[in-house]
Formats: C-alpha cells, sequence, structure tokens
C-alpha cells in the first residue's frame, strides 16, 4: 500500500525521501480512515440485501384468438376552401406579433381577426367571409389577401363522414384518391367504434381489447367474422397470428397493497442485470430473454432451455442483486489500498480543507462553437463558460442549472469540443433517459444534413440492456452493435469509442468492470465482504460526465470515476437527492459502529430503547402493561432508565420479574425473584417486565393481575388470565391513541402495539427521521417528529457515529462539493472538501450556474423561480419563452391553475380528485386528438403525476378505462388525427422528463406527507411546457398547511 502513496503526486515538488515518507503516511492515515468507514457502511447495506427477498404475482397478457378490425378502403381529407385566403406579400418575420389583430375591409366595412402561428406558417388565414377582400392591415404593415376557392368547381367524389367550416372526410372504398387535394387521413377519429364495438360483441361475442389499435378478442375462432358493414362503410377482422415469443411475455403484480412509505414499486428489482428469477413454490429457476421496467413485463424461460415458457406457479421471486455494492465496496477498497495517479485529487476531498491545495486550470481557448452557435441567445455566455472551465479543469467541473435550463445541450457541446481535442469520454448518469437523450440529440441530422456523430466522428458504444434503452438508439447498444457488425470484436470495439455511454448502475455492465480480478469474501468470519485485489484499475477515459448527479451519492460517483482523470458532475441540487433504500439505512444504524468498526449498540440495548418508546407511549393511568422479553434486555432497560430517562416515568412503577439474582428496589424500578411476588403486589405496578421464560409458569399460578395486558404473547388470549382481564377491562377500558383515532378496547390495543413491535424496530424509528430530516433540510418548515433523541441511548454517546451514516448515505456528491455534506448540527471532526464544499476561489474556477429556462410558460415558472433559485438569480424566463408557449386551448385563463378539491383520504389514496383529473384530461384529449401538436413535434405529450403511488394505482385504473389500455402500467396512448401519448409516474420518477401539459394530483389534505420535500415539490412543478393543472385542496395548501412552500405554491396558483 504504502509504494502506492509514496509514487502520487504531492503539492510541493522535489521532496526528500524521509519527507515524502511522511507526508504518503499522513495521506495514507486520512484515506484509510475516511475509507474504512465507507466500506463498513457498505458492508452493512450487503449485509442488509443479500437475503432479502422480493416476491411477486404475474398474469398473462396475450390473447392467441385476437383479430385486428381493418377498413375496406380509404378515408380521405379535402379542405374547405371557401373563406381560404392567401397572404401572397412577403412579411418579415421579425416584425410579426400574434396578438395583433389582423385588420380588413370588406364592402368598406373593417373587420379583424388573430392569426395563429400555424395559419402564419402556412401564409394562409380562414376568414369570416366569402367576399373580395378590399385591403387588410396586419402589424402594421399592408397585407395582400387572394381567395383559394376558385380553384375548386368539381364535385368531391365518396362518401361524406364528417364536415365543418375546415374540412370535409370522405370515405371511398377502393381507396383511390381522385386528386391532390385529398389527402389521407386516419380513420379511426371518425368512426363510430361504440356501435361497431357492439355489433361485434352482440353477433360475434367479441370484445374491445385495445381500442387504440382496434384489437377484438374472442371466445373461439370460428367466432371472427370476415366482413362487417356500417352505415356504408366496410370493414374486415383480420385475425392476429401471435408468435410463440409473444405468447409467453407476462406482467408481474405486486403481492400487497401498495405501501405508504415505498417511494418506488419492489418489482424494480426483478429488472436488475443477472438476477435469479424462481418459481415461487417449486424453485425452478429462470432465465430473463427480455423486460420492460415501465410495463413490468418479463418474457422468461426455464434455466438450460432454449424456448419461453410460463412459470409453473402463480409466485415468482428473486433475492436483489448486490452486484452494485460489490463493485462500490471494490472502488472504495481500490482507492483506499492501490491509489494511482490523478486518484490523488478524490483523496484530497477528504483531507483538510485548508490545508490541502487545488491545481489552477489551464488556459486552452476553444476557436469555434458548435452548437452554442448563438451568442445573443439568453443563457449562451453561462452556457460556453461552463465548456471553457470544463476543458481546463485540472480535476472538476460542476455544472448546475434548473429545469429546462439547456444542461444537455451544453454536455453535446462539451462532447464535440472534447472529442476534437482526442479526448475519450465516458457519460454517465441516474436514469435511461437521461443518458439516450444525449445520444439521440447527437445521432438527430443538423442543419448541415450531418449528424454531430458524422461530424466530429465520433463513435458511441451504449453499455446496458438492451430492453431498457431508446430504440432509436439501440443500434449503439453494445451486443446489438456487434450483431450488426460481425467483423468488428468486442475489444477493438471498447478501445476504438471515444464515447462510452451508460447509467450509474448500466455501466457496472461494462465488460473492463465486470472482469476486473478480485473478489468479495462472503464467508462467514471476521473478513466477511472485504475486497481482495492485487490489480489497481487504470483509467481508460480522460473525462467522466456525470449527469443528474445530484442523484448521485458518493459512493455510487466512486465506480465509473476510478475509470476517468477528470470528473465532470452536472445536475440540479435544488431537484431530488439521492434515494437510498430505507432498509439500507436501517441496517447501517442497527449495526453502527465507532471509528474503531466496535459495535455501539447491541441487540438488547436496541430492544430496550424501542420498548421504554413505546411505553412512553401506551401506558397511561388506565392503560398497564406486563411484557415477556429476554433478561438481558431488562437489565438495558433498567440501565437506560437510570442513565437519564426516568424522569420521563417519573410517576410510573416498573416490576421485573426474573428467575435468579439479587432483589434490587429503586422508587421505580423494583426487580424480585418470581416466587417472591404476589398479585396484589404487582398491581399497583404500570410495567411488568417478565423473562420469557417465566410467563407460563407465572401464568399457571396466576400471578398475573387481571388489570394488566401481557405483550407479545401467542398464548395470552386463551389464558384465564385474559378472560378475567376482559371482565374487568368492561368497566375499566384501556384509552390509546394511534394518529387521529382513539382506542379503548384492551385486547385491539395490543394487537396494534404488537404488529408495531413486528413491523419496526429502535433502527427504523432512527432512519425515517434522518431521512425526513435530510428531506427538510432546504425548508423553512420546522417537524418536532423528525427529532429523534428520545432515541438516543443513554448510556452512549452514539452522535458522532449517526453522523457519519447521514454523511454517507443522503448527500450527493454535486451537493458535497458545492455546498457540503453537513446536516443541520452534524458532528463532523474536520472540515474537508466534502464535507464544506470546495472554497469560494476553487469553486469559482469549476462551476458555473446557468440562468435562463427554455421549458415553461412564465405562468409556471414564476413559484420555483421565487421560492427555490432566487438566491442564485436563476431560472429566469427565456426572452421568447411566452411566445413559444402560445397554442389554442382555451379552458384555463392562466397556465399554472388549481382545481380546488376536497375528497376523503384514505391509504394516500384521494378519489375525488382522481375523478376530477379525469375530467379535466377528457377534455384535453377531445382537443389535443384533432390539433396539430406544438412546437413542430409529431405528438402532444400529458403527465399525470402524484407524490403516492397509491394514488398512482388508483389513476391508472381510471387511465385503463379512458383508453381501453387494459393492461398498460405508464404508457396510455391514444390515436386521433393526431397522437397524444399519456405519461403515469410518481414525482419522483418523472425527474429529467417534460410534457406538453402536466395534471398534478396533491392527494393530502389533513397532513402534508412528504409533499413538503423542497426537492420533490420542485420536480413536481417544473415539468409542464405549456399547462400545469394541480387538484387537491386548496385551503388546506394555502392556509392550513405548516409548509411555507407549499403555502406559497397555493398563494401563486391561480385557483380555477
Amino acid at each position: 500500500m504504502q509504494h502506492y502513496y509514496l509514487n502520487l503526486q504531492k503539492d510541493k515538488k522535489d521532496l526528500s525521501f524521509e519527507t515524502n515518507v511522511k507526508i504518503s503516511d499522513g495521506i495514507r492515515y486520512t484515506a484509510n480512515e475516511v475509507f474504512s468507514n465507507f466500506e463498513n457502511y457498505l458492508k452493512n447495506v450487503l449485509r442488509s440485501l443479500e437475503n432479502k427477498e422480493i416476491r411477486a404475482k404475474w398474469r398473462k397478457i396475450n390473447s392467441k384468438n385476437q383479430a385486428k378490425l381493418l377498413l375496406e378502403g380509404k378515408f380521405f381529407e379535402v379542405e374547405n376552401k371557401v373563406g381560404l385566403y392567401k397572404i401572397t406579400n412577403p412579411i418579415n418575420e421579425f416584425d410579426i406579433d400574434f396578438e395583433a389583430s389582423l385588420y380588413y375591409w370588406v364592402n368598406n366595412e373593417r373587420k379583424e381577426q388573430k392569426i395563429s402561428r400555424q395559419e402564419f406558417d402556412r401564409r394562409v388565414v380562414r376568414l369570416d367571409t366569402k367576399e373580395k377582400i378590399s385591403k387588410a392591415n396586419w402589424c402594421g404593415d399592408s397585407v395582400s389577401l387572394q381567395p383559394f376557392w376558385n380553384t375548386t368547381t368539381e364535385r368531391l367524389k365518396g362518401i361524406s363522414v364528417y364536415k365543418n367550416v375546415e374540412k370535409t372526410i370522405l370515405y371511398i372504398e377502393d381507396g383511390q384518391k381522385p386528386n391532390n387535394d385529398y389527402k389521407e387521413c386516419n380513420f379511426k377519429s371518425y368512426i363510430d367504434l361504440k356501435s361497431i364495438s357492439d355489433i361485434i360483441t352482440k353477433d360475434y361475442k367479441g370484445k374491445i381489447e385495445d381500442e387504440n389499435n382496434l384489437i377484438f378478442s374472442f371466445l373461439e375462432d370460428g367466432n371472427i367474422p370476415t366482413n362487417i358493414s356500417f352505415e356504408g362503410l366496410k370493414f374486415r377482422l383480420e385475425k392476429i397470428n401471435n408468435s410463440k415469443v409473444e405468447d409467453f411475455h407476462i406482467q408481474l403484480l405486486e403481492m400487497n397493497e401498495t405501501s405508504n412509505e415505498d417511494i418506488f414499486s419492489p418489482l424494480r428489482f426483478f429488472f436488475d442485470d443477472d438476477v435469479i428469477i424462481k418459481d415461487g413454490k417449486d424453485r425452478i429457476e429462470y432465465q430473463k430473454i427480455e423486460g420492460s421496467e415501465e410495463e413490468c413485463i418479463l418474457l422468461l424461460k426455464k434455466k438450460g432451455e432454449n424456448s419461453p415458457s410460463f412459470p409453473v406457479s402463480d409466485l415468482l421471486t428473486i433475492v436483489v442483486n448486490t452486484y452494485q455494492i460489490e463493485r462500490q465496496i471494490e472502488a472504495i477498497s481500490t482507492l483506499k489500498t492501490m491509489p494511482i495517479g490523478d486518484y490523488r485529487n478524490l483523496i484530497k476531498l477528504f483531507e483538510d480543507k485548508d490545508k490541502v491545495g487545488w491545481d489552477f486550470p489551464t488556459n486552452q481557448q476553444i476557436n469555434e462553437w458548435n452548437i452554442l452557435t448563438d451568442e445573443n441567445r439568453d443563457g449562451c455566455f453561462e452556457q460556453r463558460d461552463f465548456v471553457r472551465k470544463a476543458i481546463n479543469t485540472p480535476d472538476f467541473a460542476i455544472l448546475e442549472g434548473p429545469p429546462g435550463s439547456g444542461k444537455t445541450t451544453v454536455i453535446l457541446e462539451l462532447i464535440c469540443q472534447l472529442i476534437q481535442r482526442g479526448k475519450r469520454i465516458l457519460l454517465c448518469g441516474s436514469t435511461h433517459v437521461a443518458i439516450d437523450n444525449v445520444l439521440e440529440r447527437l445521432i438527430e441530422k443538423q442543419p448541415s444534413g450531418k449528424s454531430l456523430i458524422e461530424q466530429f466522428a465520433i463513435l458511441p458504444v451504449r453499455i446496458g440492456d438492451a430492453q431498457r434503452i431508446s430504440e432509436d438508439v439501440s443500434n449503439y447498444q453494445l451486443d446489438n452493435f456487434l450483431v450488426n457488425n460481425p467483423d468488428v470484436e468486442q475489444k477493438l470495439l471498447l478501445e476504438m469509442s471515444n464515447l462510452v455511454c451508460g447509467t450509474t448502475i448500466g455501466i457496472l455492465q461494462h465488460p473492463k468492470f465486470k472482469n476486473r480480478k478480485g473478489y468479495i469474501n462472503k464467508k462467514e468470519g471476521r473478513d466477511k465482504y472485504n475486497y481482495y485485489s492485487n490489480e489497481p484499475i487504470i483509467p481508460d477515459f480522460d473525462y467522466l460526465i456525470i449527469d443528474e448527479s445530484s442523484k448521485t451519492t458518493f459512493q455510487e460517483f466512486l465506480v465509473p470515476a476510478l475509470y476517468a482523470k477528470k470528473w465532470i458532475l452536472v445536475g440540479d441540487i435544488m431537484q431530488l437527492s439521492p434515494f437510498t433504500d430505507r432498509d439500507e439505512i436501517v441496517s447501517n444504524i442497527s449495526h453502527i459502529s465507532d471509528r474503531e468498526g466496535k459495535r455501539l449498540v447491541p441487540n438488547e440495548l436496541q430492544q430496550a430503547i424501542f420498548y421504554l418508546h413505546q411505553f412512553k407511549r401506551c401506558v397511561n393511568k388506565n392503560s398497564k402493561y406486563i411484557l415477556p422479553i429476554d433478561r438481558k434486555v431488562i437489565k438495558k432497560i433498567q440501565e437506560e432508565l437510570y442513565a437519564g430517562r426516568i424522569d420521563v416515568f417519573k410517576d410510573k412503577l416498573f416490576y421485573a420479574i426474573m428467575s435468579n439474582g439479587e432483589d434490587f428496589s429503586e422508587e421505580n424500578f423494583i426487580q424480585k425473584h418470581l416466587h417472591d411476588l404476589t398479585k396484589l403486589e404487582l398491581a399497583v405496578s404500570d410495567i411488568i417486565l417478565i423473562e420469557k421464560n417465566l410467563l407460563e409458569e407465572a401464568l399457571k399460578k396466576h400471578l398475573l393481575p387481571e388489570t394488566h395486558a401481557i405483550l407479545l404473547s401467542k398464548e395470552w388470549n386463551s389464558s384465564q388470565q385474559a378472560f378475567t382481564h376482559k371482565s374487568y377491562t368492561s368497566n375499566h377500558p384501556f384509552l390509546y391513541q394511534d394518529k387521529d383515532k382513539e382506542y379503548t378496547d384492551s385486547f385491539e390495543i395490543v394487537e396494534k402495539i404488537n404488529q408495531t413491535f413486528k413491523e419496526k424496530g429502535w433502527a427504523d424509528e432512527i432512519a425515517w427521521r434522518m431521512d425526513r430530516e435530510y428531506q427538510l433540510r432546504a425548508s423553512e418548515k420546522t417537524d418536532k417528529k423528525i427529532n429523534y433523541e428520545d432515541f438516543l441511548p443513554r448510556s452512549i454517546d452514539i452522535k458522532e457515529a449517526l453522523d457519519r451514516v447521514a454523511c454517507m448515505a443522503f448527500p450527493s456528491i454535486l451537493e458535497s462539493l458545492v455546498q457540503g455534506i453537513k446536516i443541520k448540527g452534524k458532528h463532523i471532526r474536520t472540515d474537508t472538501t466534502i464535507s464544506e464544499g470546495f472554497k469560494p476561489s476553487n469553486l469559482r474556477d469549476r462551476r458555473v450556474q446557468l440562468k435562463y429556462q427554455h421549458r415553461m410558460h412564465p405562468d409556471i415558472s414564476i413559484f420555483p423561480r421565487e421560492q427555490f433559485y432566487s438566491k442564485e438569480g436563476a431560472l429566469q424566463d427565456l426572452s421568447s419563452i411566452e411566445q413559444k408557449r402560445q397554442w389554442g386551448y382555451g379552458k384555463y385563463k392562466r397556465r399554472s391553475i388549481w382545481v380546488d378539491i376536497e375528497g376523503k383520504v384514505n391509504k394516500n389514496r384521494n378519489e375525488k380528485e382522481v375523478s376530477e383529473l379525469i375530467k379535466h384530461l377528457k377534455e384535453f384529449l377531445d382537443f389535443a386528438k384533432n390539433m396539430n401538436p406544438p412546437d413542430g413535434s409529431t405528438e402532444w405529450t400529458i403527465a399525470c403525476l402524484t407524490f403516492y403511488r397509491g394514488q398512482e394505482t388508483l389513476l391508472r385504473e381510471e387511465l385503463r378505462k379512458l383508453t381501453k389500455k387494459y393492461k398498460s402500467m405508464s404508457n396510455f396512448c391514444v390515436q386521433g388525427k393526431y397522437k397524444v401519448n399519456i405519461k403515469l409516474h410518481t414525482v419522483d420518477k418523472f425527474q429529467g422528463q417534460e410534457a406538453d401539459i402536466v395534471f398534478l394530483s396533491m392527494v393530502q389534505n389533513r397532513r402534508d406527507g412528504f409533499l413538503d420535500s423542497p426537492n420533490r415539490l420542485n420536480v413536481a412543478v417544473t415539468r409542464a411546457k405549456f399547462q400545469l393543472v394541480i387538484f387537491g385542496s386548496y385551503k388546506y395548501f394555502r392556509t392550513e398547511s405548516r409548509s411555507k412552500e407549499l403555502n406559497k405554491l397555493a398563494e401563486l396558483t391561480t385557483k380555477y
């Protein structure tokens, strides 16, 4: 190990050997202490995951006996040209104002009308007249308007099925187009599908299965009709010849009702790479052929077989794949024991901030810009500034940008500039969407006719499961590329590629990552989970670019970071932080240790503190309990009481019934042998602690008073003591408060308390509070419930150890380097770059904050700008954004609207909000299906978002009914004249994406839940481009919520 540290670059040059050894030992000591903490943290994570089993039900999704409804002939659209006028003279585009009216004169009478962007682009306008226009004026310029319809005199052919002022839709059976005025159109928007479906259902026992694709299912092959006629239209039903592969696709279903606390579905683990899927009953192993995580669809085959098949039983299980955590342990261990070259800059992050030195940037110039070509465009200066800093950085460069600020555009420019300089790039991100978005932009054609890939000789390789990446970039996926180019060897391709891309998890499938020589010891013993290797990691890449780095922890960042020499971090610390599974935090708290690795809180102390906390809640003058537990736990309860908790129970009397040992008596705590006690003596106590192995004997001897209920005992309900207790409590009811509900039946109370003991523990109580404390770090709200001081042992100080866990579990690498990872009141020994962030002077050389947003209408951006970005002066509106966000949907008077709903909330579900949301969605669909999508897009995009998976489930059920896509999970497509794509997600799943219109369901109206997280709220309200519609209790969020951010949101949103 010393050899590697001696050869690391030092701040001072020409050191003597003795001085070099001394400095190297200091660096090694720091690295060993810091990275040992990370190793211990990750080993505890591995411990929590190694035997974690996830179960799922499943269902078939394809039916063999299906047919598709096809039209015999074609539908054509003919524009009604009467009233249509052509703008014949040129108009300067820079002078136009679409808010200005067109004034025209007919028979000396002035009339006015607005011209839309679409009309201007076509240079035609439809007017409410058929007369000759004598003169016209628009935006101060004279306009010449010539009628269109003089050339259209022939009679229209075919059956008219629809007609309005602008167009006529015609059906022609032979499908022949009479002339160029006839434009073929989609027939689905103009047929009475319900009536046709009724005919098929009534006469042929068919059922509509997929309304968008006109798929019907039938009970028997013989039932499928060949031809159907309806109101002059002729159709045929063509049987779908399903292949064997399609027949065996299954859809996974969650075992239990959605948990109130889970942010993501546990089904996500089934789609990890290299997982072993087993039959839940017969334990048959299956291999994954393909799958779609978004729709929870899998295609499986039995291990050792070639053909797909259905699982044998109705239950599937997996053990969670720990490969990602193992690679993180490997990276930490390698950095600690075999640091080379540029890794010195990674170790510097953990050294004394005031003593460490950071190199100055170089001064390379950029002579030509490839994408950031318009220097006068708002925000271009900051974008260019960052590219310069990234090219010249000696170590890190940091790009922060609010939603829609053009971070991806900057990444594209940076990639092109680096490739031009002969650099190799590793591109990572937290989501497939983020990575594929960059690749899609690289391969799309530029105005020059060439793509950026062609223009700059970029050879990209996409690492990851082909089923989980965008179809548009699938040719660049490693396996697909090799199939399409059989003459290219994998090793040669990876060496030649100058841009390798993958998610922070998916990149772990890179052959070089997977084939490293080393292993993690998984055998029981002192060195379990230690990593062993004698091979350092040699960086293959000049730069690592991490997009959405605000969602990446240091340990996640480190795995790809060791394969690069410099590191570019892109993200926004005001959006979502890394997601850390609660089980990982719980495992680390329950195994919490000091800096030497000694466990601080043994199991019996954890149980003692947890029981005392529950007693504090449930014991009162009406409610007394008996708790059978281990002897060691009783001793720890006694220690905790007299180490500082006795004041909490100063009016309560504890009795401890023991099998041996000395009797003990204090004011609040009496300890005696079982044989030395009487029922009357015990009756005066509030809490009786009894060794578990003595309970049966005590019940037989009728020593336990009927005034007390017995916890954690399966035998109690059928005991004589329970019988007499029931009689006693009929006149002396117990009292227990749980949330907003009051309980008086002692048997029901015992069941609830036992359930709490079964489902939760000491570490769970601290974990969720630590998590909430971190989520609210940027909030003005204070929540007393998240204080976990009551759970800290009084007999030992573990605050510093808990701080270490929090600082490894929650912050992102981006937040760490910008503002540090200290959480309110945390105890960090030394101020380091990772704990405090870069010094201001070092940060200025490395960081740029983008100021302008290109996504949202100004009505939508005002709240997040004032609430989350005012300090940095960011999220300013592009000067042209309001004009770019013009559209023809006039239902709402403002672009940020609050629909006031007071619905009943049950298990994080609000049916009334769902009903109202679907109503608004239907109205928008009626508009969008027949209206040209904006921004030159080929489809409309709608996002239905909510903060809770329970509400997501309700919305899914309604969207399935609305779209007739009964097996869709997240994607619901509606096809009219124009395609409308509806996405359903929780807010957390939708970061990095956007939609034309967002419908957001708040759900809660009596409490904030985790809506009060500023980062989560920021993501929720910044996804919409044209329109944001919020559904929730306006009164609650405006005046009753304790979150100032939620109060402000309601204040700045127009009530519908």
